[in-house]
């Protein structure tokens, strides 16, 4: 405001003066000097790893048609853009530079100078260790935010008072209580999101006399985004694996009550890590959030609340192993695309994060898992995520308890893919990849000039999880790149064109989508490509398994709406698939060429495997089977059957479940249970503990009636060669409430399921 009136009184004065003096002319640069751009700050100090924020004043953006920043010495300080009135200065490593940006309003290119000094930065409150067997961290899993966030200002700490943590001589402790009523102003939350997200006090309060105002969150873009909400950086204050119950009042303001959004708005509760500075220095150089790990409370669940009364948000979570980076923050959700559910504000008020529970040492004088099966089964397994893996409490129970790994997410697809972008092979970028003539010669795997590209894969998380396997004697099932759910949309389109549409899009779009032939090329691209770097690693050893392809049999196909990308492609499931065959085939070579084929299993996964027992053995005989195109020699390319079961306390039953191992064992099968985990009574904080314990008791009786069936059908000559437990402690499980694993809160937490999976084994032939 006060800007526009400067400016308004500078014209008035120039236009007096032009009538009222004759003959004296005022010179233009002396006339609009006020509106000359210049920075916030002449110089600025920044320690390594924080930032700074400069704006560039005396200008609107819309009047700036170019701005540019450069830094004298990146390796010192780095810069990034924040719009085109302003940017921001991430400290690198102790020194001095300059950073210069270039403000082009209308003909006029101004060049402003920043003085930047970095210092060097104080001892790091580390939440956890790193595990000595890898070096350094990486990346977590594909995000649902973008990593543009706005950094909490300096005087912020980002902790939770002390006074509300036990720290001793003053230092913030491990978070167990924290309250905020805002009745003292906003303390330690800021506003994630894009230039113009802010926070507010208003007295429209759920009780006393203020609350926080979320606002401004359709940026200067208009464009708005749902996470673009209050936030709290709880990174040297929240426990390592620990489980907390939050609870707020939620409510949209009165003055948006007749906006589109009508009188509902949907709130999430969510939390964004960084597992290294790295990954976090990729991001913002890149202007993406590939690395940012972003999870919702409870997964994908939406709270609504109203304009016209208050509504209480309460729920728990859990708390990664690791992180070096945890932003706790309330976002809205975006349903159907509705991009006015990231413009809206909303109020918050009487925040609380209590911590329930805090992870204890695993015990190791319990018997481990691999050790009391080691006479039946050799390969017992676990499915493990990074963050588990580099906190050294539970890689130590990993280590006590199994000799093989499954990586939940960080192995597919979508998570090597996940940047969406494009490398020429004739890049130094892209050294590595396995190119044929046959993928060179498809139109469709160029660019608009014809320059032979490639999908980029990111291996560098892959390679940290293999490091820390071998390092530690485990074993790695490779799970799992080809299925019908998180696969990248590019994979699948012309030139790797990312349209950001579901499946579906094929019946109105079919022309963004290549062809059969095409998609050959892309299955063997990656599949060498991918193996050739584990094998070029030194890691060929590690691997005991691969997944090749996942749950082919249960694509789903409805009134000609495509559900997934291959069948944009290759139309509905048919028991002698091409592109199946297609990825056992180039597995199998690969493995071939590399004197691997008999110690890596290629395995086809699925989940109901007991209930279509007929299917699976036809599709996996048909990929065995002699064919011209993709089993010429009739060779055995896929060795078996990896049996998900994701089983229940009464469905399917272990008798039913028997009997479908003793049909794949007939039918000449390797048999691997892949993904056990027992569903039963749902068990949360409201249950009694008599209905907890009759949960957990009718949960061991069955886990040791499923171990039985396996290790009856093991004795009776069936290739079982693995089992893998879907999970660590049922607090991480895919579905927590109905307590389907061994252990519970955390690796201290054994439950009577631990006991009968271990008597299964010890009493089996007695």
């Amino acid at each position: 405001m006060h800007k526009n009136i400067t400016g308004v009184i500078a014209k008035m004065l120039a236009v007096t003066l032009a009538v009222g003096t004759v003959g004296t002319a005022v010179p233009a640069d002396d006339a609009n000097a006020a509106a000359k751009p210049k920075l916030s700050k002449s110089k600025v100090s920044v320690n390594v790893g924080k930032k700074a924020k400069i704006t560039i004043k005396n200008v609107k953006a819309k009047k700036v048609k170019k701005l540019t920043v450069k830094s004298a010495k990146k390796a010192i300080a780095a810069v990034k853009k924040n719009g085109k009135t302003g940017f921001t200065v991430t400290g690198k490593k102790a020194g001095k530079t300059t950073v210069t940006a270039s403000v082009k309003v209308g003909k006029k290119t101004t060049k402003l100078k920043l003085a930047v000094t970095v210092k060097a930065a104080g001892p790091q409150n580390n939440v956890l260790p790193v595990p000595s067997t890898a070096a350094t961290v990486a990346p977590p899993a594909a995000s649902n935010a973008p990593a543009a966030s706005v950094t909490p200002p300096a005087s912020q700490t980002g902790v939770p008072p002390a006074s509300q943590n036990p720290g001793g001589d003053g230092t913030p402790g491990p978070l167990v209580n924290y309250t905020e009523d805002f009745e003292n102003g906003e303390g330690d939350w800021y506003a994630r999101g894009n230039e113009g997200c802010r926070i507010e006090i208003t007295d429209e309060a759920h009780e006393g006399k203020a609350a926080l105002l979320m606002t401004g969150r359709e940026g200067e873009d208009g464009k708005g985004h749902a996470w673009n909400g209050p936030a709290l950086d709880l990174t040297k204050s929240i426990t390592p694996g620990g489980k907390y119950r939050v609870s707020f009042w939620a409510k949209i303001p009165e003055s948006e009550a007749g906006e589109a959004w009508g009188n509902r708005l949907d709130l999430m509760v969510s939390s964004a890590q960084y597992y290294s500075q790295e990954d976090k220095e990729e991001d913002e150089a890149n202007e993406g959030g590939d690395n940012l790990h972003c999870e919702n409370y409870p997964r994908d669940t939406w709270y609504p609340i109203k304009s016209d009364e208050w509504t209480k948000i309460e729920t728990e979570f859990s708390v990664p192993d690791y992180f070096y980076e945890f932003i706790f923050y309330i976002e809205t959700t975006e349903r159907n695309g509705r991009v006015q559910f990231g413009k809206a504000s909303f109020l918050i008020d009487d925040f609380q994060l209590e911590r329930i529970a805090a992870p204890k040492p695993f015990d190791s004088t319990l018997t481990g898992i691999k050790d009391a099966y080691a006479s039946h089964i050799p390969t017992m397994g676990v499915a493990v995520t990074y963050d588990q893996l580099m906190n050294e409490n539970t890689l130590g129970f990993v280590k006590h308890h199994f000799n093989s790994i499954t990586m939940g997410n960080e192995m597919k697809l979508d998570e090597l893919m996940g940047t969406n972008k494009t490398l020429m092979i004739t890049d130094e970028a892209a050294a590595g990849y396995v190119v044929d003539d046959a993928y060179k010669a498809c139109p469709d795997n160029k660019d608009a000039d014809g320059n032979v590209i490639v999908p980029e894969i990111r291996f560098s998380k892959m390679d940290k999880i293999l490091k820390i396997a071998k390092d530690n004697g485990l074993k790695v099932r490779i799970h799992s790149p080809f299925w019908h759910s998180q696969m990248p949309q590019y994979f699948f389109t012309k030139n790797y064109t990312e349209y950001k549409d579901d499946p579906s899009s094929a019946t109105s779009f079919p022309e963004r989508y290549t062809d059969k032939e095409t998609m050959y090329t892309r299955q063997e691209m990656y599949v060498r490509t991918m193996l050739k770097h584990i094998i070029d690693g030194g890691y060929g050893d590690v691997i005991s398994s691969y997944d090749v392809v996942n749950e082919y049999l249960h694509m789903q196909f409805k009134s000609g709406k495509y559900t997934n990308y291959w069948q944009c492609i290759f139309g509905d499931k048919d028991l002698n698939s091409p592109y199946v065959k297609k990825a056992f085939a180039v597995a199998h070579d690969v493995l071939k060429e590399n004197n691997l084929r008999d110690k890596v299993s290629l395995i086809y996964n699925d989940f109901s495997t007991y209930d279509i027992v007929d299917s699976v053995v036809s599709l996996i005989n048909n990929m065995n089977a002699k064919d011209d195109e993709f089993n010429p020699n009739g060779e055995k390319i896929c060795d078996g059957i990896g049996m998900q079961s994701h089983v229940g306390v009464e469905k399917p039953g272990a008798e039913f479940y028997e009997a479908a191992i003793e049909a794949f064992h007939k039918a000449g099968f390797e048999i691997q249970i892949t993904e056990l985990d027992v569903a039963s009574p749902t068990v949360t904080s409201e249950t009694s503990e008599a209905d907890k314990t009759d949960a957990w008791k009718k949960n061991a009786d069955a886990y040791a009636a499923y171990m039985n069936a396996i290790l009856r059908q093991k004795a009776a000559g069936a290739n079982i060669t693995s089992v893998t437990v879907w999970g660590i402690t049922d607090a991480s499980s895919w579905i927590k409430d109905s307590s389907p694993l061994l252990f519970g809160e955390n690796v201290s937490d054994k439950k009577p399921s631990y006991d009968a999976f271990i008597k299964a084994a010890q009493d089996f032939g007695k």
